[in-house]
């Protein structure tokens, strides 16, 4: 994959302003850099967005499983209670 300005960039440039072969090549270096700067700005925001991403579902994590005991205990009690009516009404206890 090519990436960046191509050869016949730098030569339009060399003739529209009068640049040195040195002049064309420093221009292409600062062209890289800035490309390669570009790049490294750009992985740095993946790496922070994949960094939020991890600490949201580790949040997750760590209360999901204390919902699941609620949901439990909640539906322990609503058996446990409904045993016992159904045992009134019976007239067993």
């Amino acid at each position: 994959v090519q990436s960046g300005k191509d050869v016949a960039h730098y030569k339009q440039e060399e003739m529209e302003h009068h640049l040195s072969h040195m002049q064309v090549k420093i221009l292409q270096l600062t062209d890289m850099m800035n490309e390669v700067l570009r790049n490294a700005d750009y992985a740095k925001e993946l790496e922070v967005m994949a960094h939020n991403q991890s600490l949201s579902m580790h949040s997750a994590s760590i209360w999901w499983p204390i919902m699941q005991v609620f949901i439990l205990l909640l539906t322990g009690v609503a058996q446990a209670s409904h045993m016992v009516r159904f045992f009134q009404s019976k007239r067993l206890i």
